[in-house]
């Protein structure tokens, strides 16, 4: 399993329910937000570190989309492939 590098990195998170779709908001740091737009490899890194932990915190939970929010508003969503054994 990966490792959660930048533990810092989201401030709150939740799991969202929706017709048996489980939706993972993870909501970002607003000093790790201002390089979102300005460092594409740090995008990249935000993103696996967004499935790393999610598979962390969420084991049992099968998350088919993680969004990555930067106060209410979604910057990024992707789709996950996580299942359960």
């Amino acid at each position: 399993m990966n490792k959660v590098i930048w533990l810092g990195l989201f401030l709150k998170n939740e799991v969202k329910e929706n017709e048996d779709r489980f939706e993972a908001l993870l909501y970002l740091g607003k000093r790790h937000a201002e390089r979102l737009n300005e460092d594409v490899e740090f995008e990249k890194n935000v993103k696996k570190e967004a499935l790393a932990f999610v598979k962390l915190k969420f084991p049992s939970v099968p998350i088919q989309v993680i969004r990555i929010m930067i106060g209410s508003v979604p910057y990024v969503s992707f789709a996950t492939s996580i299942k359960l054994d």
